[in-house]
């Protein structure tokens, strides 16, 4: 949908800025009747007062608009992504034709092969290559509580029910409830890390970073340790620069100890983050 020829929107828009404090800094507002490819006024800024600690600036726009008396267009979206969506939603929610049995302790969850297949390489090795332990017969075991299902069995041990409940929930409809985001983050980010689901992790990343603070931080460095996520590494590097008190505490000497590595880049990025950050500044007084 979008305006067209010389149709015109009545539009309310508010600028602002984020700053250090968290509080919002006007930018500008007013209201505008907007055509095609028309542009709104420009506002010049200070952009010295609105840097962050990390040299970046955070700016936000609201937007309240009324159509009246529009023709509108229709813009044709892709109607087989949208289908194949639905469909892998209705199979989910029907619990039908599924051939896979997920045991993780006394839990059971049905699923398919194919979407399994279809959203992890590893589950794709694991119930499609012959030999592999995770993936057994039903024939072989259990073959009276899983007739119906008459195929394999995969057992899982490395996670909770509900994490994985929630992970495979997502391979069939790209969704993940607040809820579990809450409560299964960081579990959540190590299984699909481990089951190569890589939109998931990366969700579950930007989720975990978003939160991190200095009582987070030796919880996030294990994690950074073992998986390598340059994104929880960035978030704890500015959590750091935030709060650089914690470079004299006994919490940061552990650190040190158990993480040399990591601690090392960690203070590089601080420091050297900070230099950029004057540098930015020094060149707007110039400039």
């Amino acid at each position: 949908m979008g305006l067209k020829g010389n149709d015109c929107v009545k539009a309310k828009y508010y600028f602002y800025a984020i700053q250090n404090n968290g509080l919002r800094m006007d930018i500008g507002r007013a209201s505008h009747n907007f055509n095609y490819w028309t542009q709104t006024s420009r506002y010049n800024v200070n952009m010295q007062s609105l840097l962050q600690h990390d040299g970046s600036i955070t700016l936000g726009c609201e937007v309240e608009f009324t159509l009246e008396d529009l023709t509108l267009e229709y813009i044709k979206k892709d109607e087989s992504a949208l289908y194949s969506k639905a469909l892998l939603q209705n199979m989910w929610q029907n619990k039908e034709f599924m051939d896979c049995v997920i045991e993780i302790g006394e839990v059971s969850i049905n699923a398919h092969r194919s979407v399994l297949a279809q959203n992890s390489e590893v589950f794709r090795r694991m119930l499609y290559t012959s030999g592999m332990s995770e993936a057994q017969n039903v024939r072989k075991t259990r073959k009276r509580s899983y007739q119906a299902i008459n195929n394999g069995i995969v057992k899982i041990t490395d996670c909770s029910s509900e994490c994985f409940q929630a992970m495979l929930e997502y391979c069939y409809t790209g969704i993940i409830s607040d809820d579990i985001m809450n409560s299964h983050a960081e579990e959540l980010f190590a299984v699909s890390h481990k089951y190569e689901i890589s939109p998931l992790k990366e969700k579950c990343e930007n989720y975990i970073a978003s939160y991190i603070g200095v009582c987070d931080i030796s919880r996030i460095c294990q994690i950074v340790q073992l998986y390598g996520s340059l994104i929880l590494e960035k978030a704890v590097a500015k959590c750091i620069s935030q709060n650089r008190d914690i470079l004299t505490t006994t919490e940061w000497n552990n650190l040190k100890r158990s993480y040399g590595e990591l601690t090392h880049r960690l203070l590089e990025s601080v420091i050297f983050g900070h230099a950029k950050c004057r540098r930015r500044i020094i060149n707007f007084k110039l400039s």
